[in-house]
């Protein structure tokens, strides 16, 4: 009997359940906690389920998601309410944010302007706000402090309500501290590097008193990763080969930062044999001169990465660009010494096919593929195709430069894609100031770096240099205009033209000067003694006028 009174209740309760999952909803209730209700309709436009529906719970958790996602809400939440055995009542419960009713006030930013804080803030009259928003927008505040030393910052925020809980004042406080700077970095385990050669080395350096100007001392946590990885470089080309450098210990006392770096260098190691492997196409003698490690010498890894790029460079230079290099290390019989082994899997000889350039869209296809030092037919040189993305860099006309090879029909082909992202090269600037010898004075300056003379009516892609410059005072004039060619009748050479006129009516209280002058000149590169060879030539007019009759 007292067994089934106790089974009674639980046999209830999971019909009623069970009910529920198999019901169809009936209506959509919305109720809104707070003073502020909201429309149904727009409750409505944001949920899946309606009238009519089995009831779902997936369904239930995705509506909630979905209301969540408008960012009007601080509280959503969805209630079943049994009708009869087969229908149910959802009811959405809902809490909308205050909006805002007015620009935040800041209380406390002396180290970041106000306008800096509303920008990081983001926040427009008018918006929905609560603390979950402020705590990731004043998130944004505290990062920015943690950038210029503050790293004992403090933000806190107040939701002020108007009596209809519909709008609100937001309050941002600040609480800056002192500024927190790195004030000593110390090395453990560093027997044979001294502490002061090791913090040469380093990203992260130590406060000084010029730290105001030269930002010595910022604190930032991912230099620590790159501070390490280049210790145990520094041991690794001193031929500490197993040395560990394990993650720095920091230690806080308010604004002060002290770092302390722990090293086991272990064993410095000697070369004891070095060779080479897998070298059919090249003999051994062609790379002789490439090992410059010779046994007795400190086995550096620094080193040892330079043979290895050296002898592939050797191979990827004359069209074997899938060489590859296995480099091993392995201890030697001798105590504290070891052996280095190149082993080469040579490839195949491979040709250059089409050259393509992609978005150069105002500079002429013919002026960035002139610069390239590869041509199609030729064997490929990789080496050559990493310094033609420098070359094409060094014009000034394009942001960025990507290379890369693709594949084509034949296998010993490889056509080269140069992907570029062209930039702005036209600059305006205009200017005015006084001087005791010029008095007042203004100028304007126009120029183009990648202009077209001959490109009606755009002027630009050609590769040319124009500059035109006025500057006008009431005691001097002066009037500038140049051009350059720098592959004058398609060759590496240059062309200039200069002009200019110039009037001075401060050198003598007696006379005024006039210039008139213009000239070319013709440049060339040079491999050899200098960079660059021109020929000047040049006329100039001086001319005196207004003469004094005393």
């Amino acid at each position: 009997m007292r067994l089934k009174q106790t089974l009674a209740p639980l046999l209830a309760v999971f019909l009623l359940v069970n009910s529920i999952y198999t019901a169809k909803v009936a209506e959509i209730i919305v109720r809104t906690q707070g003073a502020v209700t909201t429309d149904k309709d727009f409750v409505l436009a944001y949920t899946g389920i309606k009238p009519g529906d089995t009831f779902d719970r997936a369904a239930v958790v995705r509506d909630i998601d979905a209301l969540k996602a408008t960012d009007r809400f601080s509280f959503v939440n969805i209630e079943a309410k049994q009708i009869d055995p087969d229908h149910i009542s959802l009811i959405y419960v809902l809490e909308l944010k205050p909006r805002l009713k007015s620009v935040p006030v800041i209380i406390g930013a002396r180290e970041i302007g106000q306008r800096k804080i509303r920008n990081l803030l983001d926040l427009k009259v008018g918006d929905p706000v609560d603390d979950s928003l402020l705590a990731v927008k004043t998130s944004k505040i505290v990062e920015e402090y943690h950038k210029r030393f503050f790293h004992a910052a403090r933000v806190t925020w107040s939701i002020e309500l108007d009596k209809n809980e519909e709008f609100a004042d937001v309050v941002i406080s600040i609480t800056e501290n002192a500024k927190s700077s790195v004030r000593s970095i110390t090395f453990t385990g560093n027997k044979n590097v001294s502490s002061r050669e090791l913090k040469d080395i380093l990203y992260t350096k130590t406060w000084n008193i010029l730290s105001f100007l030269n930002k010595r001392g910022v604190f930032e946590a991912e230099l620590l990763e790159r501070d390490r990885v280049i210790i145990s470089e520094y041991y690794r080309n001193l031929g500490f080969l197993d040395v560990a450098v394990e993650n720095p210990e920091i230690y806080l006392s308010f604004h002060k930062i002290y770092i302390v770096f722990n090293i086991r260098e272990g064993n410095r190691y000697k070369v004891d044999k070095i060779s080479l492997t897998g070298n059919s196409i090249f003999d051994d003698k062609t790379l002789a001169p490439y090992l410059t490690l010779k046994p007795g010498d400190i086995a550096s890894s620094g080193k040892i990465n330079n043979i290895q790029t050296a002898i592939e460079n050797h191979y990827r230079s004359r069209g074997y660009i899938k060489t590859y290099i296995n480099t091993s290390i392995s201890n030697a019989d001798e105590p504290d010494t070891v052996n280095v082994s190149f082993a080469l899997s040579e490839g195949t000889l491979v040709y250059t096919g089409n050259i393509e350039i992609r978005g150069n869209v105002q500079t002429r296809d013919s002026v960035a593929r002139r610069e390239l030092l590869v041509y199609p037919g030729e064997v490929f040189n990789q080496p050559a195709l990493k310094r033609s993305e420098r070359v094409l860099e060094n014009l000034g006309f394009f942001s960025s430069v990507v290379s890369y090879e693709r594949p084509t029909l034949l296998e010993d082909r490889l056509d080269i894609v140069f992907d570029v992202t062209e930039k702005p090269t036209g600059q305006f600037m205009i200017g005015a100031g006084y001087s005791s010898v010029d008095k007042i004075i203004g100028y304007v300056e126009l120029s183009q770096g990648n202009f077209d003379l001959f490109g009606w009516p755009s002027l630009k892609g050609a590769g040319q240099k124009v500059r035109a410059r006025a500057q006008l005072g009431t005691r001097r004039t002066d009037l500038e205009l140049s051009f350059i060619e720098n592959w004058f009748l398609d060759r590496k050479l240059s062309f200039g033209v200069d002009l200019y006129y110039r009037e001075r009516g401060y050198l003598s209280s007696n006379f005024d000067e006039r210039r008139i002058s213009g000239a070319i000149t013709l440049g060339k590169p040079l491999k050899v003694f200098f960079r660059r060879a021109n020929l000047r030539y040049g006329l100039e007019e001086i001319s005196i006028y207004d003469v004094s009759d005393n």
